[in-house]
């Protein structure tokens, strides 16, 4: 998870002239290490990573959980629960209402046998805010490497989503390393 964080650092910072000296690298490493200590709260499970509405599919046909089909689903390994939640409810291609958020996380906790409390909703900020801060750099490397400028329609749902990761406690220290070195990722598309 840290690793992929990278794409942030490497593709959003370029995209907007800004240079990382490597002692602000080491401290992002740092905050987001001890960020992911909240992770430890819970049993890991499979995470597929890349889990979101355009790799779903409804099978009419099947039955109960059947009919829904998945794709994408190669790059799976072990991690927290809220991953995959995360992934999910802050969908970069799509919005999903806020008002769906709360509902769908208790849902979901009730339904893995989980508490739905202050050390979930920690991890499931920790989690998105990750996520996002990795998508920061996805449309930026998906153009400039790819040549796929059409991704960059995405980075301002992806600001949302994590601008919102970051109101939570959790994230602090993460939010003031981005307000000192990273700025534009804080501002509004």
């Amino acid at each position: 998870m840290l690793a992929e964080t990278d794409l942030c650092l490497d593709w959003f910072a370029q995209d907007y002239n800004r240079v990382i000296t490597p002692e602000a690298r080491e401290e992002f490493y740092s905050l987001w290490s001890a960020a992911f200590e909240v992770f430890k709260v819970h049993a890991q499970g499979l995470c597929l990573r890349d889990f979101h509405a355009e790799n779903l599919f409804w099978l009419e046909a099947r039955k109960g959980t059947e009919r829904v089909g998945l794709i994408d689903f190669q790059d799976a390994l072990w991690a927290h629960p809220a991953y995959d939640l995360a992934s999910l409810t802050e969908d970069i291609r799509r919005d999903v209402s806020t008002n769906l958020t709360d509902p769908l996380i208790e849902r979901f906790c009730d339904q893995a046998g989980l508490d739905y409390n202050a050390d979930f909703l920690a991890a499931y900020a920790v989690a998105g805010g990750q996520r996002n801060t990795k998508l920061l750099g996805f449309p930026v490397r998906a153009d400039l490497k790819f040549n796929k400028p059409q991704y960059r329609a995405l980075l301002p749902r992806v600001k949302r989503h994590f601008q919102n990761s970051l109101k939570h406690d959790a994230l602090l220290d993460i939010k003031i390393w981005f307000e000192t070195n990273l700025p534009d990722a804080l501002k509004a598309s």
